[in-house]
């Protein structure tokens, strides 16, 4: 029985193996043959993956290319950006300029137009503008060369009245000077100055009428009112008044009631102002015998 079973099993078994052998001989069959299509698709995918790796060096050096193209498109970019903020700059002091040129220009226009008598509101025509500027211009310029004429002239007359004033200049200081002069002089006169020791002589008598002329006037320094001795010999005989200086001479009045008993004033006789108008002498006594300031006179011996 147990052979037969074998038998029957071994029969079994040949039969799956031929089975399966038959089967897998099939399946080697089918698997060489998707072998052979998946080698095939690997061969297409090789050489699609080489022509899309040529694709994609080229699109890569393409990408560099873009990326340095993008690179200088966005400096140029950066640039341009730089270049508008600046012209907008610029745009807005030209747009300030224009519109302050515009005010100018029309408020020239207005002050054209008023200085043409155009009324406002009435358009300003450019060519009778310039036309009546350049007429005005025209009667401005020769108004001018008449003012410049007359300066001209008003120069001249104003050089010839500068040399007058400095001739009268110098004219004012010399009679300045000469005025303040003559008021010291005045004041010596008025005031009776007249230094002490001043000499002269008698150069003429007029006993009738009591005066006598004596060298002795304003530029020896003779002061009116001043009492002079007269001296002769070197002694004291009298006295005279002085009443009226001249540049050169003087006259004085005779004090008879001074003189030395039997003694009168002649010419030639000498007169010293001592310095003390009420001096006092004896008749006949020497210079040296007067009082103290008499005494002092410097007669020639």
């Amino acid at each position: 029985m147990a052979p037969k079973i074998f038998s029957i099993l071994t029969i079994i078994i040949a039969g799956v193996a031929i089975y399966l052998g038959f089967e897998g001989e099939k399946r080697v069959l089918e698997l060489q043959r998707v072998g052979l299509k998946t080698h095939g698709i690997l061969e297409d995918t090789k050489r699609e993956l080489k022509r899309t790796k040529g694709e994609y060096d080229k699109v890569e050096a393409l990408l560099t290319k873009t990326e340095a193209e993008l690179a200088e498109t966005k400096a140029k970019l950066r640039d341009t950006e730089e270049k508008l903020a600046a012209t907008e700059a610029k745009l807005a002091t030209v747009t300030a300029e224009r519109d302050a040129q515009k005010a100018a220009l029309e408020e020239m226009q207005a002050k054209i137009a008023e200085a043409l008598g155009i009324p406002k509101g009435e358009n300003l025509d450019p060519a009778q503008a310039i036309a009546a500027i350049k007429e005005q211009i025209a009667t401005m310029t020769s108004k001018v060369k008449e003012q410049e004429a007359k300066i001209v002239d008003l120069e001249k007359i104003k050089a010839e009245n500068e040399t007058v004033i400095a001739g009268l200049t110098a004219d004012k200081v010399r009679n300045e000077a000469d005025i303040e002069k003559k008021k010291k002089v005045i004041a010596k006169h008025e005031q009776g100055i007249m230094q002490k020791g001043i000499k002269g002589r008698v150069m003429a008598v007029n006993p009738g009428w009591g005066f006598c002329v004596i060298s002795t006037g304003d530029k020896q320094g003779a002061a009116n009112g001043r009492v002079m001795i007269v001296a002769r010999d070197g002694k004291a005989i009298g006295k005279v008044k002085i009443t009226n200086v001249e540049a050169t001479q003087s006259i004085a009045d005779i004090q008879a009631n001074t003189f030395v008993r039997g003694m009168f004033v002649q010419p030639g006789d000498e007169v010293i102002y001592t310095g003390d108008d009420k001096v006092k002498f004896e008749e006949e006594k020497p210079v040296a015998a007067v009082t103290a300031p008499a005494a002092q006179l410097p007669l020639p011996q």
